[in-house]
């Protein structure tokens, strides 16, 4: 035998040991490691998938109350809107019945002052009247007599004066 086929026994016969020693001891733990790492993989994955529904869940719950929160809001906003309406409604009505009052009072106080000036207008054109007669009774040309008559006429005179 040549020295080549030689080694390549010892290389075939060294890989064969080889191949058994890491069968025998290394195989093995990797094998028992590789399961392992598998295991937890797909005990980590299983978690996770638990995990991703629980959100799911949760998510889905919190779309609900979104919704409900939604439909609250509109509500309070709703019924914030008719208070605030008939609020307004009342508001008005109440100022329409000021504004009628203090017409009311306003017509009330121009009738007042104008029964007072008629009254007072009376009364100026009555004494001018009372002058006006007596300053025509005393005058010495005329010597008129003044009638009743002509005393009825001018309180006449004046009452029409003061209606109008």
């Amino acid at each position: 035998m040549s020295v080549f086929q030689d080694i390549h026994l010892y290389l075939i016969i060294s890989f064969l040991l080889m191949m058994y020693v890491v069968y025998k001891f290394g195989y093995k733990s990797f094998s028992s490691y590789i399961s392992n790492g598998i295991s937890e993989i797909k005990s980590e994955l299983d978690a996770l998938i638990k995990e991703k529904k629980r959100l799911e869940c949760q998510v889905s719950k919190l779309s609900l109350e979104l919704g409900d929160a939604k439909r609250d809001y509109d509500k309070v906003l709703n019924t914030t809107k008719l208070s605030a309406e008939e609020y307004v409604s009342k508001r008005n009505l109440q100022l329409k019945d000021l504004i009628g009052e203090l017409e009311l009072k306003n017509q009330q106080t121009m009738k007042t002052i104008e029964y007072e000036y008629t009254v007072k207008i009376r009364n100026k054109l009555t004494e001018l009247v009372i002058k006006r007669l007596s300053e025509k009774i005393q005058e010495p040309n005329n010597v008129k007599q003044v009638s009743l008559a002509s005393i009825t006429n001018a309180v006449q005179l004046i009452n029409q004066l003061t209606e109008k």
